[in-house]
């Protein structure tokens, strides 16, 4: 009896081990791709001059991006990229550059036109505490929605660099003249040798968003029976299914040990019966 207890507590371990895969895949990335949906680290900031956009996470190519949609000409979107939310602390120091996907988009279907823009980094421990790097610029005059355009900027001075245990951040910004929304995606930020630094993610925040999308997606099933539905619902809910087979697999697995030990265990028993 001693050694099938012994035996049932090996097995509720590994168990627990297999219930906490999903959080270390989860947990080991150096990109923020808003394929979580969540973007919280990600808000407005605003000044005089600043856009009140509104922010949201859509499909775009395949895939999941911010979307900032402009409301006013006359006025400048301006995002702020709370770094020392997405990053450890105590790595702070070792970002120089920013690197990100941006997509412009006309929202009345006519060409894009002329684009213009910057990005700035903001620390509470700099003096001075702003820095802002060249323009970038996205211009097409034939499509009502860019191509992908890759934005890499450095701030590498002692100035400009963010500190340790500091609150830091990033500014992504449009000048005014247009409507055009951006689409944000795939942001990385990256050390001097061009290393991504790996982001902090809070698990727990994650893993109950998760948790909301799962049974948002499971009323939408019952709701709606468009197959097309039915398919995207399949294909977003992959990673997570494929964990839940791993850990089914692994508790059938177990059940079927533990059966197998019994069985020996009974057959002792009734042996050692016999014998005496």
């Amino acid at each position: 009896m001693k050694h099938l207890k012994r035996i049932m507590t090996i097995i509720v371990a590994l168990t627990i081990v297999a219930l906490m895969i999903p959080i270390s895949a989860m947990a080991a990335t150096d990109t923020v791709d808003f394929e979580d949906g969540n973007y919280d680290a990600f808000f407005l900031r605003m000044d005089s001059d600043s856009d009140n956009s509104i922010l949201s996470v859509v499909e775009l190519n395949g895939s999941k991006a911010l979307k900032v949609d402009v409301q006013d000409a006359n006025k400048t979107p301006k995002i702020q990229i709370q770094v020392s939310d997405l990053v450890n602390s105590k790595k702070l120091d070792q970002i120089e550059t920013i690197e990100l996907d941006l997509v412009i988009e006309n929202p009345e279907n006519s060409p894009v036109g002329e684009n213009y823009g910057g990005i700035g980094n903001f620390g509470e421990g700099h003096y001075p505490n702003w820095s802002q790097g060249e323009d970038w610029s996205i211009i097409d005059s034939e499509k009502s929605i860019s191509s992908v355009t890759k934005l890499s900027r450095t701030f590498s001075k002692a100035s400009e660099k963010f500190r340790n245990n500091v609150k830091s951040s990033y500014v992504l910004m449009k000048w005014m003249g247009n409507t055009n929304d951006m689409y944000i995606d795939n942001v990385r930020f990256l050390d001097k040798d061009g290393n991504p630094i790996e982001l902090k993610v809070a698990e727990a925040e994650a893993m109950a968003n998760t948790a909301d999308d799962s049974i948002d997606n499971a009323n939408d099933n019952t709701a709606d029976d468009s197959t097309d539905n039915a398919n995207d619902n399949t294909a977003e809910e992959l990673p997570e299914t494929g964990n839940n087979i791993l850990i089914i697999i692994f508790i059938a697995v177990a059940a079927v040990i533990i059966l197998f030990c019994v069985i020996i265990f009974m057959k002792k028993s009734r042996l050692n019966k016999s014998n005496s």
